[in-house]
């Protein structure tokens, strides 16, 4: 018996933001959209949820923006720790004997 495979479009039909769980979510990395997040963007992200953190109540256009953002926030720093393992991976150890200095 073979199983019918439902498109895409049907799976998804319904699914809001809201309705959705986070499994049912794909993990987007920023090169596949196309962005490139810099570090004022970052800056004017925390300055903005901090203006919202206090009013925004969720449900709200308000709340809906601080979720966003704290989400965006929250990427981004985890592709700077990322990326600063890697570096630190990829980065030949020095070996400094302190005596012979």
């Amino acid at each position: 018996m073979s199983k019918k495979r439902l498109p895409e479009k049907e799976l998804v039909e319904g699914m809001t933001p809201h309705t959705a769980h986070v499994d049912e979510l794909a993990d987007v990395t920023w090169d596949e959209l196309g962005l490139e997040p810099t570090e004022s963007d970052y800056k004017a992200a925390l300055k903005r949820i901090e203006s919202l953190f206090d009013v925004a109540e969720p449900g709200t256009p308000e709340g809906d923006e601080l979720e966003k953002l704290v989400t965006w926030v929250e990427a981004y720093e985890d592709a700077l720790d990322r990326e600063i393992i890697r570096q630190r991976k990829s980065s030949p150890e020095i070996d400094v004997n302190l005596d012979e200095l």
